[in-house]
């Protein structure tokens, strides 16, 4: 696509979820006639920007807790991308670039994408379904509304025990993902198994026990945040896998992970990384390709060592939710609950051209983590970032609102 070509494309658009809320009440009631939302509208008379939303907006708009308001929320998503356009989400995003890397060790070990291709055209549909049924009034599932709270809950009981020993959490965390040292066992039984009125009780208590993360430790994390965020985030293609797999022999008609550990020693040999376990190794080649065990390990070599050539998506979501963690508990403070949520939504810079957000913190964060995919990318894809309606405005070519 030639500049001249792309500058006629308008710009993918997608806002933090707390601005649907200041549009919605800037707008006394219609997003339109508040600034943003003027702002966006001129864009798309303009041809300049179209806003695109995500299954996280979908998510934090369930769990409002007044019918009205969930109503109205899901009415101004839906206006907002004239009931169509839906990015499939954090997790898929995430299966696509495991592919991605997997195609490149090996062209052969992706046999076919037809599951995926299903699963990314399919999943928009359903969630802008569920969307306009909360748009029309329809009561929210409790367990599912009740999950997406516990949830929040359960990462911010996490974080105030993180906050209780700052400073060892960071040399965990860093030997952890250094040493890929990970584990079966199930670590979060304690909390699976409290009440959320307990859980709300030990956040509680926590929160007078906050320690403040001391220089050195500070300096530690932010000098092997990246590495950490990279080792968590490939890991969660594991449950993305599961995910988007769900059908019957899906992943198994899908990859070949018998083509993947004789394409191995060749990649293994030009960009380095860990050999295949030794019992993968001396076992035939239709038991690495269809016993169980066998292809467990094999994805799980291959997840180790994408997290080491840095997996785009997932780095700059676990960045985000880092770089949070390490600036509130610096001074002291605790994350709100709905920073894990505004990971993946930072997942979206990989996608969109402008991100929009009217949070301070989450701005200053953004912006890193957009020049992080620029320079990922060398160049191919830059987001801009957004705080303010006047900078929305000059960012979609548009007259700054009144």
């Amino acid at each position: 696509m030639s500049p001249a070509d792309a500058a006629r494309v308008p710009k993918k658009v997608y806002l933090d979820q707390n601005v649907y809320g200041h549009m919605l009440d800037g707008g006394g009631g219609d997003w339109r006639k508040s600034k943003v939302g003027a702002v966006l509208e001129a864009a798309k008379q303009q041809g300049t920007g179209l806003v695109w939303i995500g299954p996280t907006h979908v998510l934090e708009t369930m769990v409002a807790t007044e019918d009205a308001r969930r109503r109205d929320l899901a009415r101004t998503m839906l206006e907002v991308v004239d009931f169509t356009r839906f990015w499939h989400g954090y997790e898929l995003e995430v299966v696509c670039e495991f592919f991605d890397f997997l195609s490149h060790v090996s062209p052969r070990s992706v046999r076919t994408r037809y599951f995926l291709e299903r699963e990314l055209r399919d999943e928009p549909r359903i969630w802008l379904g569920a969307l306009a049924l909360l748009a029309l009034g329809a009561p929210t599932s409790t367990s599912q509304a009740d999950a997406v709270r516990r949830r929040k809950l359960e990462n911010r009981l996490l974080h105030a025990r993180f906050a209780t020993d700052q400073n060892g959490w960071v040399d965990r965390m860093v030997q952890a993902a250094k040493g890929w040292q990970t584990t079966r066992q199930d670590v979060f039984a304690d909390i699976d198994a409290m009440s959320v009125a307990d859980i709300e009780a030990e956040i509680t208590r926590l929160r007078g026990e906050v320690k403040r993360l001391d220089k050195k430790h500070y300096d530690r994390l932010k000098k092997d945040r990246t590495v950490i965020a990279a080792a968590y985030g490939a890991l969660d293609v594991s449950a993305a896998l599961d995910s988007a797999f769900e059908s019957p022999m899906s992943l198994d008609l899908t990859l070949d992970t018998g083509a993947l550990v004789a394409d191995w020693p060749a990649f293994q040999k030009t960009a380095g990384g860990r050999s295949m376990p030794k019992d993968v190794l001396a076992a035939p080649p239709e038991e690495r390709a269809f016993d169980d065990n066998m292809r467990v390990a094999i994805i799980d070599v291959a997840i180790q060592v994408w997290a080491s050539h840095g997996p785009l998506t997932a780095g700059i979501a676990y960045e985000s939710l880092l770089r949070e963690l390490q600036e509130k508990l610096h001074d002291r403070e605790l994350p709100t609950q709905g920073v894990v949520l505004d990971a993946d939504h930072a997942g979206c810079l990989r996608r969109v051209e402008v991100f929009y957000t009217e949070d301070g913190l989450f701005g200053t964060i953004a912006r890193e983590l957009a020049k992080v995919v620029g320079e990922r990318t060398k160049g191919a894809h830059t987001p801009a970032v957004g705080t303010s309606p006047a900078e929305l405005a000059e960012l979609l070519s548009v007259a700054p609102p009144a």
